[in-house]
C-alpha cells in the first residue's frame, strides 16, 4: 500500500467512525466550534484578558462567515461548478482594482477600504482559483496524452492571480496560492518533471530574483532567517522573541494570560501572525498538540469528503480546501519557530483578521455543500433501488 492510499484510508476511517456516532453535519461543526473557542481564548489573552479589541471583533467575523458557510452548504455543488469561471474572473477583477485603487499601508497595496472594515482580496482569490482549477480538471481529467496543451490553461489560471498578488507586494499569500495550485496539479497525476522544471528555473535565476525582484524588506527577512541573532534589536527581534516565548512555555505552559513575553509586549503581532507562539507560551507543548490535532481532523475530514464525492469537481474542491489549511498551518508554525522565513502568513481562524476567516469559512461551506449534495444523491439512488426491489 502506498503512502497516499494509507492516508486516504485513514481519512476515510476517521470520517466514517465519526459519522457513525454523530449526524453527518454535526461533527465537522463541532470541530469548528472547538477551533472558534481556541481562537477566542487566545485573542482574549492577547488583549490582556479582555474581549476588546481583538476577541470581540473576531467573534463577529467568525459568526457572520459561519452563517454564510451554512448558507453555502444549502446550495447544490453543481451551482459552483457552473459558475466557477465567473467567480474566478470576479476575483481577478477585484485584485486588479486593488492593485490600482487599493488602500496603501506601509508600502503594500493589499486592501480595499470599505469604511467600516478593510478587505484583503488576495485571501478570497484562493477560493476562486480552487474552484476554477477544480472545474478545469473535472472537464479534462480523462483527456488524451497531449499533456502540454492540457496544462497551459490551468497554468494561466494559477499564475495570473499569483503575479497580481506578488505585485501588491504580498509574497506570503502569493506563495501559498502557488502551493495550493501545485497540490491540485499533483493530485491530478501531473508528471513529476513538470514540477522539477520550474524549481530548477527558479534556482537558476535566484541571483536575478535576489537582485531585481525582491524588495529590501524581503531580503532582510531571508538574511534574518539565516542568522536572526545578527540584528537582534531590529530585523531579528520578532523571531528571537518568538523562540524565547515558545521555549518558555515548556510542556504545560504558563496558563491563560500568564505568558511573560506576551503580557510585557515583547512578543510581536501576538494577535495575528504569531498567535501560535502565544499558544505555545501559555498552553505549552500539550496545548500545541491539542490544537494541531483538531486541525488534523479538519484536514482529514476534507480528504474524506473528497473520497466520498462521486463528482470529480467535488473531489478537487475538497482537496483544495484541505491543502489550503495544511499549507497555512505548516508555513505559520514553521515561520514562528524559525524553521521558515517570516513571510506574514496567518494561522487559519486563530489569527485575528476577517479576510482570512472569510476565505477559510466560505471554502469550508463549499466542502459542506459537496458532502450534502453527495449524500442527497446517494439517498435518492438508495430509495430508487429499494423501490425497484
Amino acid at each position: 500500500m502506498s503512502k497516499l492510499d494509507f492516508y486516504r484510508n485513514l481519512s476515510d476511517k476517521i470520517v466514517s467512525e465519526l459519522e457513525d456516532k454523530l449526524p453527518v453535519v454535526l461533527w465537522p461543526l463541532l470541530l469548528l466550534l472547538l477551533i472558534f473557542t481556541c481562537a477566542l481564548v487566545l485573542l482574549y489573552s492577547a488583549s490582556g484578558c479582555s474581549m476588546y479589541p481583538w476577541a470581540m471583533k473576531q467573534l463577529t467575523f467568525i459568526s457572520i462567515f459561519s452563517l454564510l458557510a451554512l448558507l453555502i452548504r444549502s446550495i447544490n455543488i453543481m451551482w459552483f461548478y457552473d459558475h466557477a469561471y465567473t467567480l474566478y474572473a470576479l476575483c481577478i477583477m477585484i485584485l486588479i482594482f486593488t492593485n490600482i485603487f487599493g488602500h496603501n499601508v506601509m508600502g503594500a497595496q493589499r486592501w480595499i477600504d470599505l469604511k467600516y472594515f478593510s478587505m484583503q482580496p488576495s485571501e478570497l482569490a484562493k477560493v476562486g482559483v480552487i474552484l476554477a482549477l477544480s472545474k478545469y480538471f473535472n472537464d479534462f481529467s480523462n483527456s488524451d496524452g497531449r499533456i502540454v496543451s492540457r496544462l497551459l490553461f490551468p497554468i494561466i489560471i494559477s499564475l495570473l492571480p499569483f503575479f497580481l498578488i506578488l505585485f501588491q507586494p504580498n509574497l506570503g499569500t502569493a506563495t501559498i496560492l502557488l502551493f495550493i495550485c501545485a497540490a491540485l496539479f499533483f493530485i491530478n497525476g501531473i508528471k513529476k518533471v513538470f514540477f522539477l522544471v520550474p524549481i530548477l528555473i527558479v534556482l537558476a535565476s535566484s541571483p536575478f530574483i535576489w537582485r531585481y525582484a525582491l524588495h529590501d524588506y524581503q531580503k532582510r527577512r531571508v538574511i534574518t532567517f539565516l542568522n536572526p541573532e545578527k540584528d537582534i534589536l531590529d530585523s531579528g527581534y520578532n523571531i528571537v522573541q518568538s523562540k524565547i516565548a515558545i521555549g518558555s512555555g515548556g510542556i504545560w505552559g504558563k496558563g491563560m494570560c500568564g505568558g511573560s513575553q506576551s503580557r510585557l509586549n515583547f512578543l510581536p503581532e501576538k494577535h495575528n501572525d504569531f498567535i501560535f507562539t502565544l499558544l505555545a507560551e501559555e498552553y505549552g507543548l500539550v496545548g500545541c498538540i491539542f490544537v494541531l490535532f483538531i486541525y488534523f481532523l479538519w484536514i482529514a475530514y476534507s480528504y474524506g469528503v473528497s473520497n466520498y464525492s462521486s463528482l470529480y469537481f467535488g473531489k478537487m474542491v475538497s482537496v483544495g480546501f484541505a491543502s489550503m489549511i495544511f499549507i497555512h498551518v505548516f508555513i505559520n508554525v514553521g515561520m514562528v519557530s524559525g524553521i521558515l522565513p517570516v513571510v506574514g502568513v496567518p494561522f487559519p481562524i486563530l489569527s485575528y483578521g476577517g479576510s482570512n476567516a472569510a476565505s477559510t469559512l466560505l471554502m469550508f461551506g463549499i466542502v459542506l455543500s459537496v458532502q450534502k449534495s453527495e449524500s442527497k444523491r446517494r439517498f435518492k439512488k438508495y430509495i430508487q433501488s429499494d423501490t425497484k426491489n
